[in-house]
């Protein structure tokens, strides 16, 4: 598949077609299905998992050696140009890494879920230009596919637009983030692979379980400072504020409620539901492990103490620090989705990971503080989840 991809891409190469019509909706939908079946035929011949990615590679391929790539690209939403995962950040040291490490949605995955509207909704102040045109909300998590440009025509050579700075308004009123909220905020923008002046991106909110969307909502959220960069850590230049506003209908019919505690000697994983968006679970382990006892006191037997020369202590470190590492059943790790914890209805702070794409997942729990010789953190124990079995 990768030779065929790279056959037409070299196709492409001389490829000088002008005044080329540009694509209908209709028939990016059309290429994107014969590609995707023409895939799966020939992925129903082997054995091994598939990439996603590679199939919106291959229609964006065939579309450039049609002469119609710049405008088959205009014709793709947020959601759909976010689901190539070559896109990466450069940070002022020139190293580069994938775009993933800082958004880990999977927009292939949300796809089916997701709104894609008919008119994009604009917003504009005297540097930059911004559309929305795809929203995602299934209750908890919100999250909008931005397209945007600069007005005078990216001349500083910016490669990121920078949306953390916002907040919302529901219903007309003034939202306040709680802390868990304001953490797993997110936005940024970053410029179209051969592009000089077209950003994609997205904003996140996660809500609460006690501030989840119910029911259809008016929503407007409010950029207060945007700033443009030419590299993701260099000095950011501000573009000014702006504002969109849009009615979402929150969609949690591909929610799955588990609501289900697996257990394996005192090692529990509870995996509370699983959206298009993100699976979201808790975990303990016995307190064997823990470095404070339950009343608060340390508990010298989970403490390693570094002695000096003469014998006195100058530094400790647990001695366990146990992480939960999840993994689908073809052992692709189900990364964190948000770096901060979400706060469940009874108070429980819940970690997030990647929907798995199956009905089994194995849970690994590991001691961050002891590696193998592979410099993985050590097993301890593990579980085999089938998500099916809710009773």
């Amino acid at each position: 598949m990768r030779d065929t991809l790279y056959e037409l891409l070299n196709k492409c190469a001389d490829d000088n077609i002008e005044n080329a019509e540009p694509l209908s909706a209709q028939e990016v939908n059309n290429y994107m299905k014969r590609f995707r079946n023409e895939i799966s035929s020939r992925e129903n011949k082997k054995t091994r998992k598939f990439k996603p990615s590679i199939a919106v590679s291959v229609a964006v391929a065939i579309a450039a050696c049609l002469g119609t790539t710049a405008y088959a690209a205009e014709k793709l939403g947020a959601f759909d140009k976010l689901k190539n995962e070559t896109r990466t950040v450069e940070d002022a040291a020139g190293d580069v890494f994938p775009i993933k490490k800082n958004d880990r949605i999977d927009y292939e995955n949300i796809g089916s879920a997701a709104e894609s509207l008919a008119e994009p909704i604009q917003s504009e102040n005297e540097n930059i230009s911004l559309a929305v045109d795809s929203i995602y909300c299934d209750g908890q998590m919100l999250l909008v596919g931005i397209t945007g440009s600069l007005l005078n025509d990216n001349a500083n050579g910016c490669g990121y637009l920078h949306l953390y700075d916002f907040d919302l308004e529901i219903n007309g009123e003034p939202y306040t983030f709680s802390d868990s909220e304001r953490n797993n905020r997110y936005g940024y923008m970053t410029l179209d692979y051969g592009a000089k002046n077209s950003f994609t991106g997205s904003i996140r909110c996660v809500f609460d379980t006690e501030n989840k969307l119910t029911e259809t909502t008016d929503i407007k959220v409010n950029f207060g400072n945007i700033e443009c960069s030419e590299k993701y850590f260099t000095d950011r230049t501000p573009v000014g504020s702006a504002s969109v506003q849009f009615t979402v209908t929150p969609d949690s019919s591909h929610t799955k409620q588990i609501g289900r505690l697996y257990e394996n000697d005192g090692f529990t994983f509870t995996v509370h539901e699983v959206t298009p968006a993100m699976m979201t679970a808790s975990f303990t382990y016995p307190d064997d492990y823990r470095y404070f006892r339950k009343d608060g006191s340390e508990d010298p037997e989970n403490i390693v103490f570094v002695y000096d020369e003469n014998g006195n202590v100058v530094d400790r470190y647990p001695k366990y620090s146990i992480m939960a590492m999840v993994y689908d059943e073809y052992g692709n790790r189900l990364e964190r989705v948000l770096d901060s914890p979400v706060v469940l209805d009874n108070g429980i702070n819940a970690e997030t990971f990647a929907a798995p794409p199956t009905d089994t997942i194995i849970v690994k729990f590991c001691n961050k503080q002891e590696s193998d010789e592979n410099g993985m953190p050590v097993v301890m124990k593990e579980l085999t989840i089938d998500l099916t079995d809710t009773e």
